[in-house]
């Protein structure tokens, strides 16, 4: 009779530690998961957005910028004034070549581009040139002096309109300055125009 109390007992407080144990983990629940926000993941399956200037169309795309600034450079370039003719002592620039200093340098029919060097000249409206700076003249005292229809070396240029050729400014007297001008020769119907490095601004030259 005890034996089956005992069991009895020990039956029951075997179940109640099954119970017990079932008990204590079904009563813990779990923390619910926490879904994330759509709002807080950007998608990466919409439209993208607004992209940055093309690298193709900047500035050193061929169709203009830097391209147009250079072609205006290199216009301004071609419209530069030529550089001044070197000084030559001795020697007379004629056209593509030189001519000593007393020959005769010959513009037929006054074209400078034409010059030729000889110890005459043919025609009878060839500019002659005996002379294009005061280097060139044997005495120190003597110009480059412009006449009618030929440059000579002379103490006073006064009977040709005061007009001194010239390639340097250091030879023109009290800074007047060498450079290139349209000098007219000549009057009425036989004025010519010749374009020489003269010093200063003579009244017949511009």
């Amino acid at each position: 009779m005890k034996r089956a109390v005992w069991l009895v007992l020990g039956a029951s407080m075997i179940g109640w530690g099954i119970a017990g144990a079932l008990g204590g983990c079904s009563s813990e629940e779990p923390e619910p998961v926490e879904e994330p926000d759509s709002g807080d993941t950007p998608s990466t399956s919409g439209s993208p957005g607004p992209s940055g200037p093309s690298s193709s169309s900047g500035g050193t795309s061929s169709s203009g910028g830097p391209t147009d600034d250079l072609d205006a450079g290199d216009e301004g370039d071609a419209d530069a004034a030529p550089s001044p003719p070197a000084s030559n002592p001795g020697k007379v620039t004629c056209g593509a070549t030189e001519c000593d200093a007393g020959n005769r340098c010959c513009w037929p029919e006054n074209d400078a581009s034409a010059g030729v060097c000889g110890n005459f000249c043919m025609g009878a409206n060839d500019f002659e040139i005996l002379c294009d700076e005061k280097a060139d003249c044997p005495n120190p005292n003597q110009r480059c002096c412009l006449f009618y229809g030929e440059s000579r070396c002379a103490v006073n240029c006064a009977p040709g309109g005061n007009i001194q050729l010239c390639k340097t400014d250091a030879e023109c007297a009290n800074d007047a300055g060498c450079s290139e001008r349209s000098c007219a020769r000549g009057a009425g119907d036989d004025i010519v125009i010749l374009r020489l490095r003269v010093c200063g601004k003579p009244a017949n030259c511009e």
